[in-house]
């Protein structure tokens, strides 16, 4: 009979010590990828980062383009100030500056967001 209360008391703990080495014990590589199979895929990763250059494109552009709409409205009160200058280094730095804004219009491609 005491042989009999050892072996099941013996089961008890073995079954209690599976039970706890399964839930806290240490993890394999399989089954650390099996439980964790499901979250990000590679594929989903990619379509993230795809994401985020399209976000980050867009908004490149329409800063491009509100720098263009500045320029727009600039370069025409630039020459308005030439045309008013008095003294000639006047005429020469308004003009310098009409210069930098239609290279920079050239740079930022901003024929296309004229109408």
């Amino acid at each position: 009979m005491k042989w009999i209360i050892s072996a099941g008391g013996l089961l008890v703990a073995l079954t209690t010590v599976l039970t706890f080495w399964s839930t806290y014990g240490w993890i394999t590589r399989t089954v650390y990828a099996d439980d964790h199979k499901g979250v990000v895929s590679s594929a989903q990763i990619a379509n993230i980062e795809n994401l985020l250059l399209e976000i980050k494109h867009d908004q490149d552009l329409n800063r491009d383009q509100w720098e263009c709409d500045e320029m727009d409205e600039e370069i025409p009160e630039l020459k308005k100030e030439l045309a008013e200058a008095v003294s000639v280094s006047e005429q020469i730095d308004i003009e310098r500056d009409i210069e930098k804004q239609q290279e920079r219009w050239v740079k930022l491609d901003c024929s296309q967001f004229t109408e």
